[in-house]
C-alpha cells in the first residue's frame, strides 16, 4: 500500500539489507530476509496473475506476450529454470526448513499443499496465499507494471560485511535502537550467522 500511494518519481526506503560475502556473487542475509521474501511473495503473486491470464486467453498474441512476460520476470527476479529439473534454481534461498516450500512456490507459482508442513513453511504458504489474494492489474502489461513500480520505488542501504563477528556486531548495533537487545535475539542471531 506504501509503494502504491507514492506519486511517480518518488522511493520508499526499506531500511537495512545486511549481508555477509561467502563468494564473489554469493551472500549471506544477516539481516533483511523477511523483507526479501516478503517482497519476493508479491512478485510471485503477480506472476501467478500472469500466469492464470495467460492459460484462460483465447487471444494467441495476449497468450504470447503474458508467456513472455512470465520467463523475463522468473529470470529477473526469481532465477533461471534448469534446463534438467526445469525447476527455479533460485537467487534467494532460504535455510534447510523452508528452502524446499519457497523454491516450491517459485517453481510452480501455487502454494505448496500445508499437510504435513512445519509451521514456518505453512506462514510461508498462508503469506503467499494472502498476495494471490490481492489485485495487480486487469491484463498482464499493467500487472507487469505494477512489479516494475514496485522493484523500482524501493530503496536499501546494503551492508557487506566480510566475517562472522563483524556481522554479529552489524545486527547488534542496528537492531539495538537505544534498548538492549534480549539475550534470545542477540544468541539467535549469533546461532544463524555462524551456521
Amino acid at each position: 500500500a506504501d509503494i502504491e500511494s507514492l506519486p511517480q518519481e518518488h522511493y520508499h526506503y526499506m531500511g537495512y539489507i545486511v549481508v555477509q560475502r561467502k563468494g564473489q556473487h554469493d551472500f549471506e542475509i544477516i539481516d533483511g530476509q523477511q523483507r526479501l521474501v516478503t517482497l519476493s511473495l508479491i512478485i510471485l503473486a503477480a506472476m501467478n496473475q500472469i500466469k492464470k491470464l495467460a492459460e484462460q486467453t483465447k487471444d494467441e498474441k495476449e497468450r504470447e506476450d503474458n508467456l513472455e512476460r512470465l520467463k523475463l520476470l522468473t529470470d529477473r527476479f526469481i532465477g533461471a529454470k534448469n534446463p534438467v529439473s526445469l525447476r527455479v534454481d533460485n537467487k534467494l534461498s532460504l535455510n534447510r526448513n523452508n528452502g524446499s516450500c519457497f523454491k516450491s512456490i517459485c517453481s510452480n507459482l501455487e502454494a505448496p499443499n500445508r499437510r504435513g508442513m512445519t509451521l514456518t513453511n505453512k506462514l510461508l504458504s498462508k503469506a503467499f496465499e494472502f498476495f494471490l489474494k490481492k489485485e495487480m492489474g486487469g491484463t498482464g502489461y499493467e500487472i507487469a507494471q505494477f512489479i516494475e513500480k514496485l522493484t523500482s520505488g524501493m530503496v536499501f542501504t546494503k551492508i557487506v560485511v566480510q566475517d562472522d563477528l563483524n556481522a554479529y556486531k552489524v545486527f547488534e548495533t542496528l537492531n539495538a535502537r537505544g534498548v538492549q537487545l534480549s539475550t534470545p535475539d542477540l544468541l539467535k542471531n549469533y546461532i544463524f550467522s555462524v551456521v
